[in-house]
């Protein structure tokens, strides 16, 4: 059936429902892009099913661990028809950097899969423009990896546009069609021009130089230039303190906490956040009801960087995070380790800038609270876990058999 057909079978109808679907029918024979932006735009005013499809895909995603993540969605995309309004989806999943660690790899390969299956040329663009200024995807190597991947996506969807028939020149079949439409034409590939994503890409160098402050007073101006809260804070932090600065510096982090906490947010606790020149110094990890997506994510967070010291409460913390969060390459400044059990300190591990770590404290001799220390110890480098010594404190005989054990 023809654009003219359908209009003049649908013409008078109240309900545009069964007009969306046969648009959508004709676009999978066609692909043309024209008639892909005309759909989006009576797709936000119309009611067709396509939004609780697209929420099923999200529950599907994120619920259980991250391990099994790509082959649901795999499976929850797979019920979703080809429709153009699934290619803006994708892109805006990708431009926020919706799962954005690397235990989500598999899952965003199946989500470029299947927008390269979509033959729809408006992704091309977009795709490239991503690929050049990529989203806040964490971990150096997981970034690149995420730019190969969408470069070739964009390529493979190239190729497969280019044996496309090209689409028609507007006609009146085309004109009527644009006045049924409600929605004004617009580009709906386009980025936000400010946001949190403005603000990870601006710090990004400063977490790769966590102790250059001339830096960080650049960044500052960048991110006051760009409208971003960040900026005032590390501005304010700067300055001698006094009431009124404190009073700024309370109510900026009251308000932009979570962004300039990212995925640490989720699994720290606020009171215990403490923020020095505009980036954290000291946070307490207790991520009580807590997904496993969110306590990945943020072991894997570049804000790590910045942070010195850390007070891991083992009673909401989860023992196998240790380890995942040891090997994020971030940690590798902190300077003192705390853990804890209903706020009672048991362990404590300490060194100096560029040296070994010494546990000066052991208030427990639980195999319960040794096994995050032993979890972390295996997670460093073998020349670090090598140069692990342990004071003269109670304890200390039966901790060297765990620290052995953690140095094989």
């Amino acid at each position: 059936m023809t654009l003219a057909e359908i209009l003049v079978q649908q013409r008078g109808a109240a309900d545009r429902r069964a007009l969306l679907v046969q648009l959508v029918g004709l676009w999978q024979k066609t692909r043309w892009p024209w008639l892909a932006d005309a759909i989006e735009r009576l797709g936000r005013r119309t009611k067709d099913g396509f939004g609780d499809s697209i929420k099923a895909v999200v529950r599907a995603a994120s619920k259980g661990t991250s391990r099994g993540m790509g082959e649901r969605l795999e499976k929850a995309l797979a019920d979703v028809d080809d429709d153009p309004r699934l290619t803006v989806t994708i892109v805006g999943w990708l431009r926020a950097a919706k799962w954005p660690g690397s235990s989500a790899a598999y899952a965003w390969s199946v989500m470029l899969a299947r927008l390269v299956s979509l033959r729809d040329a408006r992704a091309i663009a977009p795709l490239e423009q991503v690929a050049k200024d990529l989203p806040p995807f964490l971990g150096a190597g997981h970034r690149q990896h995420m730019v190969e991947e969408i470069e070739k996506a964009a390529k493979a969807l190239a190729r497969k546009c280019a044996s496309l028939p090209r689409p028609p020149e507007p006609d009146a079949a085309f004109a009527e069609l644009e006045g049924l439409l409600e929605e004004p034409a617009a580009d709906f590939f386009a980025p936000r021009p400010k946001g949190p994503d403005t603000a990870l890409r601006l710090v990004q160098r400063v977490w790769e130089n966590p102790d250059d402050d001339d830096l960080r007073r650049v960044t500052a101006d960048a991110l006051l230039e760009a409208g971003e809260p960040w900026g005032e804070l590390i501005m304010l932090q700067f300055q001698p303190t006094t009431p009124a600065t404190r009073k700024q510096v309370e109510a900026l982090l009251g308000k932009h906490g979570r962004v300039f906490c990212g995925p640490l947010a989720k699994v720290v606790k606020v009171s215990d956040r403490v923020f020095e020149k505009g980036f954290l110094v000291e946070v307490t990890t207790n991520g009580a009801r807590m997904g496993r997506l969110e306590w990945e994510a943020a072991a894997a967070a570049p804000h790590w960087a910045t942070v010195r010291r850390v007070n891991l409460d083992m009673e909401w913390t989860p023992p196998w995070w240790v380890a995942a969060w040891a090997k994020n390459p971030a940690t590798r400044n902190l300077l003192s380790i705390e853990i804890r059990h209903v706020r009672q300190l048991k362990l404590r591990m300490e060194r100096e800038r560029g040296g070994p770590f010494t546990v000066t404290r052991i208030a427990a001799n639980l195999a319960r609270f040794t096994r995050p220390f032993a979890a972390f110890v295996s997670a460093l480098p073998r020349e670090e876990r090598a140069a692990i010594t342990i004071a003269d404190v109670p304890h200390a005989t039966q901790l060297q058999a765990t620290l052995v054990e953690a140095q094989r």
